[in-house]
């Protein structure tokens, strides 16, 4: 997939991905982290989102803070720059999806 991504556009590569699915359980999270891990170490800088804010996956994957994140920005109780977690993977740094949010 990076390999793909790398020569889809030479010229002008993408800046930003979207992994997605329309069912739960179908490896969207393994797939962003494995593809966010792969870009890292090519020398990419790589920010990871977790927009999932029912079921959050990427801080459990990565060890890292949940308490704070995507919802947190959202919601203004958090800039970016304070939600940005840094990984112990160089050049990737994870926006986690942050508390889960009431309906």
């Amino acid at each position: 997939l990076r390999t793909n991504l790398k020569f889809l556009a030479v010229d002008n590569p993408p800046r930003v991905i979207v992994v997605t699915s329309s069912m739960p359980s179908e490896g969207k999270s393994t797939s962003a982290i494995n593809l966010a891990l792969a870009l890292a170490e090519s020398d990419h800088s790589v920010a990871l989102v977790d927009g999932d804010l029912r079921r959050p996956m990427l801080h459990k994957y990565l060890d890292l803070v949940g308490s704070v994140g995507f919802s947190t920005v959202l919601s203004g109780a958090a800039t970016p720059a304070e939600a940005l977690q840094k990984t112990r993977f160089a050049g990737l740094t994870v926006l986690t999806s942050g508390p889960i949010p009431p309906n």
